[in-house]
């Protein structure tokens, strides 16, 4: 306790060789070493406990624990500033570690590192968390002296290299490069919650090639580029809520990524591009409940498939409120909410095998749903016939394109549109209303009901 160790030419502190059950209490500063600030490493090192270390301006990183075969490693109350390397690293099997309020501030190369912690567990073994973080803050990460090698942009939080089975609570990531990724092929199981990004220069939050990531209750703000962004990876989980504001992209972006669902709370405001663009992808679920203020179209899918739209909000976009492209199939849009957009509120351009159903209210939009060369489209309000497209400059539904087929509008309300409540310009197979049903279409106060 007490201790000040500067200057020395590897770590300050050095806890190796099977070392155990060693504990530093408090008010110790490690700072100027041209190593880690602290090292703990190697096999049988376990259960030494780190309390309120203060490591500054070290060459290497702030703490560092590795292994292979360290095991229960305890930090609590850890600083770590101006450090060459990043402020924390887990590294190369270390299992069992816990840190309890960390605070990382101008280290170079970033925050948290986490980078191939892993274990092969036994069929019938019960799994559990091989690393755990809670209370960290990473303010301004520095980028490492040109010519360094570098993996991934400079991170509030990475984990990397295989890690899985991590948890990563009550975070705030400032500045920096990026504020959380999430990377590689057999990265997988982490879960991070309870995360706040803000004003990164480049992508708030990045998951790319990983396999089951859960985030939960997510707030980012401000990123430079876009706000979350999900590229080619598998079964990621978005869960509580997930709130970004003036991203300078896309508010959410998913590329060449399958069998994710974004099941939260997802609000976008002020995107500079699109709230949310889809592209590539197969077998997502999302629940865009509140994109506000889009530079571009509220939602937009491209060439993807099986894609399931719920609890659809999107308001004064500068382009379509949702468009689907002609490379999509087998989208499903439920409980829309599309109010005050320059362009349609839904826009099919050439889709196929589209249906929306449970429409709220698509309200002031430039035209209301516009159907272009698309093929097997059903348009319901609901069961009680209270879908209401009203309002819209031009036509509450327009239906064109030579190459249309198949269209159904049934069980809405259409009133008080600038043109027409069902505009048909070209197309075939198109019904307004199902023989026999009990609730059809009301067409109302248009100046053309149906204009065929």
């Amino acid at each position: 306790a007490g201790a000040e160790n500067a200057g020395n030419r590897g770590p300050g502190l050095h806890i190796r060789g099977g070392a155990s059950d060693n504990v530093v209490v408090a008010l110790c500063r490690f700072e100027y070493n041209q190593g880690d600030g602290i090292l703990i490493e190697g096999a049988g090192t376990s259960r030494n406990m780190v309390g309120e270390p203060d490591t500054r301006w070290n060459q290497g990183a702030g703490l560092v624990i590795r292994g292979p075969g360290a095991e229960a490693n305890v930090g609590d109350g850890v600083m770590a500033f101006g450090c060459q390397g990043p402020g924390v690293v887990i590294a190369d099997g270390a299992l069992g570690t816990e840190l309890t309020r960390v605070d990382i501030r101008e280290c170079a190369g970033g925050g948290l590192r986490i980078d191939g912690v892993t274990k092969t567990w036994g069929g019938e073994e019960e799994r559990t968390a091989l690393a755990t973080v809670s209370g960290l803050e990473v303010r301004n990460p520095q980028t490492p002296p040109a010519g360094e090698p570098r993996e991934v942009p400079v991170c509030g939080v990475a984990l990397l290299g295989g890690t899985s089975d991590v948890r990563v609570t009550d975070v705030d990531c400032y500045d920096g490069e990026c504020g959380v990724f999430v990377g590689g092929v057999e990265t997988t199981r982490n879960r991070l919650e309870d995360v706040n990004v803000d004003t990164p220069s480049g992508v708030g939050v990045h998951i790319e090639d990983a396999t089951d990531t859960t985030l939960a209750d997510f707030q980012i703000s401000g990123a430079g580029s876009h706000g979350l962004q999900i590229v080619a990876a598998h079964g990621t989980q978005v869960q509580g809520s997930l709130r970004i504001v003036n991203p300078g992209g896309d508010g959410v972006r998913l590329i060449d990524t399958w069998a994710a669902s974004l099941d939260a709370q997802m609000q976008v405001q002020s995107a500079a591009q699109n709230g949310v663009l889809v592209q590539g992808c197969s077998d997502l679920f999302l629940r865009p409940t509140g994109i506000q203020n889009a530079g571009a179209n509220g939602v937009e899918l491209q060439g993807s498939t099986d894609v399931e739209l719920h609890q659809v909000s999107v308001s004064r976009a500068q382009g379509d409120g949702v468009l689907v492209d002609a490379q999509c199939s087998g989208v499903s849009i439920e409980e829309l909410d599309c109010q005050g957009n320059t362009g349609a509120g839904i826009h099919l351009a050439g889709a196929t095998n589209v249906e929306i159903g449970n429409i709220h209210n698509i309200y002031r939009n430039e035209v209301g749903v516009d159907v272009a060369s698309a093929t097997n489209v059903r348009i319901e309000g609901s069961t009680q016939g209270v879908g209401d497209i009203s309002g819209n400059s031009s036509a509450g539904i327009r239906v064109q394109g030579e190459s249309t087929q198949s269209v159904q509008i049934h069980g809405t309300r259409i009133a008080t549109n600038g043109t027409a409540g069902v505009q048909v310009e070209a197309g075939s197979g198109i019904a307004v209303g199902l023989p026999g049903e009990p609730f059809s279409n009301l067409i109302a106060d248009n100046p053309v009901g149906i204009l065929a």
